[in-house]
């Protein structure tokens, strides 16, 4: 598919450009807005449920979203395929709602599943209806260096906050995320009480023989969203710009960092699994970036 794409761009650049900004709507309208509800799972290991009904501002900017989207697609098109407006007003709509009713664990293969699905689904209407972006009459240098400019947008967008779901939903499934300080804990009842402090016991950093247990709160979980964003977008430009030496000098650094911390086992494998799940995001869009800009060159 990414040598079709590939040829769309330098062959058709008008469909290719129609191709571009409809995936940078759909980044933006997913990654770039607004954050959606997603469950988490919490200190019992069960999942949280979002209630849908209890949210009628959030679903309200989803219809909005899908709406905007499907009217754009719609304008860009000239009204020439409502086939294509019914698919993007119904992804845009589907996605965030799949997000909140799923399982945190299988996040990750609903985000890559639905982006490449859409992306699919987008080239095979685009060629079979052979639509083209309306107003793009004169095709040349500086179209193609919109298209790639688009894309690489798109990539970024869904690096940062969609690069978050995945490495949440991978934290989740391995069972690596650290329980929240904060979190709430019901009352320990006079019947509970043994139960109560035998869990205690487990936790606790004064247990013989036992690590304590890794513990964060709120504003830490917000500083690791915000560092991941940061190495992310930073391994981006590292990939893109081919200076894979610089992958190694950023592991040790920020294992240089954490190396305090690294010893106690369940943090170990919190950074491993996070970090290990947010570089090979970054690379594969670093790859893709890599890619475009070559594509950039052939069209000159």
């Amino acid at each position: 598919m990414l040598m079709d794409i590939s040829d769309l761009i330098l062959r058709e650049p008008a469909s290719g450009l129609l191709f571009a900004e409809l995936l940078l709507i759909w980044s933006a309208a997913h990654y770039l807005i607004a954050k959606d509800n997603v469950p988490e799972i919490g200190e019992s290991g069960q999942a949280t449920k979002v209630e849908i009904r209890r949210h009628p501002q959030w679903l309200t900017s989803v219809f909005l979203r899908a709406f905007v989207s499907a009217m754009a697609t719609a304008a860009m098109t000239a009204f020439k395929s409502w086939t294509l407006v019914g698919v993007v007003f119904v992804a845009t709509l589907i996605l965030p709602l799949l997000r909140a009713l799923i399982n945190p664990k299988y996040i990750p293969e609903l985000e890559i599943g639905m982006n490449v699905a859409f992306v699919g689904a987008l080239f095979m209407l685009i060629n079979h209806y052979q639509l083209r972006l309306w107003w793009a009459v004169k095709i040349d240098v500086a179209n193609s260096r919109i298209i790639v400019t688009s894309l690489i947008m798109a990539i970024v967008l869904f690096s940062l906050r969609g690069g978050t779901y995945i490495v949440r939903g991978v934290l989740d499934k391995t069972g690596a995320l650290p329980k929240l300080k904060d979190e709430p804990k019901p009352p320990a009842s006079a019947a509970g009480a043994d139960a109560a402090g035998a869990t205690d016991a487990i936790t606790s950093p004064s247990s013989v023989g036992e690590q304590p247990t890794a513990h964060v709160d709120t504003g830490e979980y917000s500083r690791g969203r915000l560092i991941g964003n940061l190495e992310r977008l930073l391994l981006l430009v590292i990939v893109a710009a081919g200076s894979y030496e610089s992958l190694a000098f950023l592991a040790a650094a920020k294992g240089l960092i954490r190396s305090k911390d690294l010893e106690n086992r369940d943090w170990a494998e919190y950074f491993l699994v996070g970090s290990l799940a947010s570089v090979l995001v970054a690379v594969a869009g670093g790859l893709l970036i890599q890619h475009l800009l070559a594509l950039l060159g052939d069209a000159k």
